[in-house]
């Protein structure tokens, strides 16, 4: 194998080029220097004088190379605390990065809250949200600009703060026959949603699995109630943000041959309630009711009935 030529001049070309250019083929690499254009032009001939090739030292504009290695995604963020919306380009010469909020640039010139980071992401160092300025939450945009190729801009991404606010709904007083169901609402619209648990006489409620259930929407449905069930409920509902406590309902249970339910027409104890969702989001629509004998629940869609199996 022939040693490569050795010259100062070439020296820094040939160790940061030599593993190119050998998968190349080029083993014998004679390289010399012009100037042009105020750039270093370097022209490497194969020892054979069969090929030339030119290396312009510098970053060339690519645009196969420029892209968004990391875009920014929904983040829920909660008040006082840090958070940053992550965004990472790929160019050459790298890009530079700015951030939209609804639709408008970002200027941090004096802000002491938020800032962006080496690698393009925005951080917050408190997020801000009071009952009437919310600067912090909205749609976000990362855009990246190398201006001798244009601007690229991420997917949109929101931002929002954490929140816990009083209860919608709240289990009341009921009084049910031996055998019926019951169902003690709970309902909170929480950010993120809330996780909802149960207390029956103070005490964390052990859930029997084969009659009960807390439903999606919080709600907790006691099947073929029992006089053991008897008792004074409340739920209570927590995320990121806080916790809280729902006010008491009573459950009474009286005997199930009493008179007055030998025969009882079906009654609804609760019907789904109208609601907007996310297209590709789960939603639960309550629906229970009463009566001797038990009622069967069927479900219709525009007044179509709904094949469950």
């Amino acid at each position: 194998m022939h040693s490569q030529p050795k010259c100062a001049e070439c020296s820094f070309f040939e160790q940061r080029h030599a593993n190119h250019l050998a998968t190349l083929g080029y083993k014998h690499v004679i390289v010399k220097y012009d100037r042009k254009d105020g750039r270093e032009m370097k022209i490497i001939s194969q020892s054979y004088l069969l090929f030339f090739l030119l290396f312009f030292v510098g970053d060339t504009p690519n645009f196969s190379d420029f892209r968004f290695v990391v875009e920014p995604r929904d983040t829920i963020a909660v008040k006082g605390t840090s958070t940053s919306l992550d965004c990472v380009a790929k160019g050459r010469p790298p890009p530079k990065i700015e951030w939209k909020r609804e639709g408008k640039i970002l200027q941090f010139i004096g802000d002491s809250r938020r800032s962006v980071l080496p690698n393009g992401s925005l951080y917050f160092s408190s997020v801000y949200h009071t009952r009437t300025e919310r600067p912090d939450e909205g749609l976000y945009q990362c855009l990246a600009t190398i201006k001798e190729l244009g601007t690229i801009v991420s997917r949109t991404a929101k931002l929002q703060v954490a929140s816990l606010p009083r209860f919608d709904e709240q289990p009341q007083d009921v009084t049910l026959y031996s055998g019926q169901a019951a169902y003690l609402p709970c309902a909170i619209q929480g950010i993120p949603p809330a996780s909802v648990s149960w207390e029956k006489d103070s005490y964390p409620l052990q859930i029997d699995s084969s009659r009960m259930i807390v439903l999606p929407s919080g709600a907790l449905e006691i099947k073929h109630v029992k006089i053991t069930d008897e008792g004074r409920y409340r739920c209570n509902a927590s995320n990121v943000d806080k916790y809280r406590v729902s006010a008491e309902g009573s459950l009474s249970v009286k005997p199930e041959d009493a008179d007055s339910y030998k025969r009882k027409s079906p009654e609804f104890i609760t019907t789904p309630k109208s609601v907007t969702v996310i297209e590709g989001t789960n939603v639960a629509l309550d629906c229970a009711g009463n009566g001797n004998p038990h009622p069967q629940i069927t479900w219709l869609k525009d007044g179509g009935t709904i094949d469950l199996k």
